[in-house]
């Protein structure tokens, strides 16, 4: 006969659950010890004080732990252990009106590390202070929303994206394909991005990807044809789409009813090709796939203008802004000539173009804000190339209505950004 599994019981049932009160007042010390050493003792001077010990169990619960718990316990941290804890905070710690709830540094012009206080250039603002990020229209990415995490790390996280970004593998001269052959294979990655619904990281990392493939001059050794091209923008796609999105990416061949991925091209494609493009791609990039794009400071730059702009935000709707931004990063794409700027450049240009057409200026009437300065480390010169070149791809796409990108904003849903009138070329730099 088959064993019956004993079924264990506890013998007394009213014990209170002493291991998961401890747990509750040892996280809530901890808390409690991480806002003290970011706020100091209470007198100004950011001094770090010991964490405070646990309050006392009472006998009940005491009887239940050990001796050697018990003695730890009891032993206070050495106070000369300099360790700064990333605060965590809670819900209630999110709600910066309440003035008890208090995490930092409020000076609005300075910027706060472990080593003391710098201040900031003139006319520059914080944009690592909760205060002035809770306000901004725009949080979506996930380092982004953890504000405690920004105003402690935020400064060297964003410093070693514009450091890694300058170290850009393909040069003017690494051109394999025309601009015609590479504009067709970029409006296909960006027509499955779009119908699929997925993020605008996938589009720009899946063409980033297939640059740097062809920057190596390896596609010679399976032919150069359209076909063998049209298989390795797909197989881009697919890996950045399992490298970006959280769902599972597009069947090859959908045999559910779906639409699988050749689906969207009329080639004679077999599955087993576009897995053995992927494998070669991978080998040629080394497995080095995810680098930063101009997605990654998408959203810092966006607070930067923001915040940069004060009491002169918004003039316009700030969606109508953030769609332009999107418009002008998606065009960009186009341009032969942009692969080889690095993806810092691009963003910071972006945001200057959209803030230009849209004719966004700060309280003192500039379009670049001394903010927009510091944190993108571009001044208005620094971008002319690139701002040149966008502005190029901006008209053109402007005056073909079949292009995708135009289709795609130019409905309500993006503000009719692309039904914006272009600027003149001259009139780009007046006035910065």
């Amino acid at each position: 006969p088959r064993h019956k599994p004993t079924k264990h019981t506890r013998s007394d049932t009213k014990m209170p659950n002493t291991v998961g009160k401890l747990t509750m007042r040892r996280r809530s010390n901890r808390l409690l010890s991480a806002q003290n050493q970011l706020l100091g003792d209470g007198n100004g001077d950011g001094a770090r004080s010991s964490p405070p010990l646990m309050p006392e169990l009472d006998d009940a619960e005491s009887s239940s732990l050990s001796e050697n718990s018990k003695r730890r316990r009891s032993v206070t941290p050495s106070p000369k252990v300099a360790v700064k804890p990333l605060f965590l905070g809670t819900k209630k710690a999110r709600n910066w009106d309440e003035e008890e709830v208090v995490v930092g540094p409020a000076s609005n012009n300075c910027d706060h590390d472990s080593g003391g206080s710098i201040a900031l250039p003139e006319g520059v603002i914080n944009l690592d202070l909760p205060t002035n990020r809770l306000n901004c229209p725009v949080r979506s990415r996930a380092e982004d929303e953890n504000t405690v995490f920004v105003q402690s790390y935020g400064e060297y996280f964003y410093n070693s994206l514009l450091q890694s970004s300058h170290h850009n593998e393909i040069s003017k001269d690494d051109r394999y394909l025309s601009d015609e052959e590479r504009e067709e294979l970029v409006l296909l990655i960006a027509g499955i991005v779009t119908k699929r619904g997925l993020l605008q990281e996938t589009l720009h990392l899946a063409v980033q990807i297939l640059d740097r493939f062809f920057a190596q001059n390896l596609l010679d050794q399976w032919g150069n044809t359209y076909r063998s091209r049209v298989c390795v923008a797909l197989s881009c796609y697919f890996a950045a789409h399992k490298i970006e999105e959280r769902g599972f990416p597009p069947f090859i061949v959908d045999m559910t009813g779906g639409t699988g991925l050749l689906e969207y091209t009329e080639q004679d494609i077999d599955p087993q090709e576009i897995l053995d493009m992927e494998m070669r791609i991978c080998l040629a990039l080394k497995f080095r796939l995810h680098k930063t794009t101009p997605c990654s400071f998408r959203d810092r730059f966006i607070q930067a203008s923001f915040v940069g702009d004060g009491d002169a935000w918004p003039t316009i709707p700030s969606n109508k802004f953030i769609s332009m931004v999107d418009y002008l990063l998606d065009v960009s794409l186009q341009s032969y000539d942009l692969i080889s700027k690095s993806s810092s450049a691009i963003a910071a240009s972006a945001i200057y173009l959209a803030r230009k057409t849209l004719d966004l200026k700060d309280s003192h009437g500039l379009i670049w804000s001394p903010t927009l300065k510091h944190y993108t480390t571009y001044s208005a010169n620094d971008m002319e190339g690139t701002v040149v070149e966008l502005h190029k791809q901006q008209c053109a796409t402007n005056n073909d209505i079949f292009n995708r990108f135009y289709k795609k904003y130019r409905g309500e849903s993006k503000f009719c950004v692309a039904l914006e009138a272009a600027l003149h070329p001259e009139d780009l730099f007046q006035k910065h």
